[in-house]
């Protein structure tokens, strides 16, 4: 075999001995690390769609593809129920980097009230009753908002924050799809709206009206459950006697101040935990939670002013 033979044979053949097979695996699950099947999975090269495939009963998927040694691939996932998600999937000597991709999607019914970090998002307060089809959750937020933003005073709220965390002063959004279905899934849910928080509640028939529950739950780590409380003996066409309670309050005001010590704002934080302090609850079934709402202020309030010794006067009243 002549020498230029053998460089024609090399040049053939080297060029195959640059792809290898490969097999992307990973698992998709839900806000609630709930695992999503039916989900379609593709793997692409650019535009070019190398792979797809359909996620099994416990949100797995495992993709057979042929590629080089090196390489950017993209991971893209549908389901009519949840958003659209992307990951890359970075091959480096003909192996993906991670042995299984994990993936969170986000339901479509939250897409169009999240990501706002300042809110406290209000969930749906209907009436279960065919014939009286009642949607509470615009007064909520109202009644939240009228009664909260002026006790934070806004402005004093505003100075103690740093400049650039300004977009977490506190506001009240109605999310009407957002009510968890359990009490473990208030959290996660409230952590994938991205506020301070959750409210939402239910509307019973009484025999003297209707009792209307709310619940409250914190995004960080102030309690780990939600908070409820009640009004009792609502008049439908006296909807104003439904006050919010003490306790719901105290819980939103919590939810606020974790949020802040999380990005690091213990001046606002401090100033939260003084209103939150003025709170008083004259519900003797609530007065425990209560009580332990306070008490957590407090202590958050001193890890704060621990951090905070140049301060000085940090621990005085605004």
């Amino acid at each position: 075999m002549s020498i230029r033979t053998l460089i024609i044979l090399v040049g053939l053949v080297s060029p195959l001995s640059l792809w290898a097979d490969a097999t992307v695996e990973g698992r998709l699950d839900d806000i609630y690390y709930r695992p999503v099947s039916g989900a379609t999975v593709s793997i692409k090269d650019g535009n070019t769609v190398l792979q797809t495939g359909i996620t099994d009963e416990e949100g797995k998927f495992a993709l057979q593809i042929t590629y080089g040694d090196f390489g950017h691939l993209v991971l893209h996932v549908t389901h009519d129920d949840y958003q659209d998600k992307t990951e890359t999937v970075q091959i480096v000597r003909y192996e993906p980097t991670e042995s299984a991709y994990k993936l969170r999607l986000f339901p479509s019914t939250l897409a169009g009230c999240a990501g706002v970090q300042g809110a406290i998002y209000v969930g749906p307060f209907r009436s279960p009753l065919e014939e009286q089809d009642l949607d509470l959750t615009p007064y909520v937020a109202k009644v939240l908002s009228d009664r909260l933003t002026p006790r934070l005073q806004i402005h004093n709220l505003r100075s103690s924050l740093d400049r650039e965390k300004l977009y977490l002063l506190p506001q009240f959004r109605e999310c009407s799809s957002a009510k968890p279905l359990a009490d473990a899934d208030g959290k996660p849910m409230a952590r994938a709206l991205k506020g301070h928080g959750l409210v939402w509640g239910s509307i019973e028939k009484d025999s003297g009206g209707y009792d209307i529950e709310t619940w409250v739950i914190d995004s960080s780590d102030a309690f780990q459950l939600p908070l409820s409380s009640k009004s009792e003996n609502v008049t439908l066409n006296q909807i104003e006697t439904a006050k919010i309670s003490a306790l719901t309050e105290a819980a939103v005001l919590v939810s606020v101040m974790s949020k802040l010590i999380d990005n690091k704002q213990c001046e606002a934080a401090i100033y939260v935990a003084h209103e939150i302090a003025k709170l008083t609850s004259t519900d003797p079934a609530a007065a425990s939670s209560f009580a332990r709402l306070q008490s957590k202020a407090s202590a958050m309030k001193e890890a704060c002013q621990a951090e905070l010794p140049h301060m000085g006067l940090a621990g005085s009243s605004p």
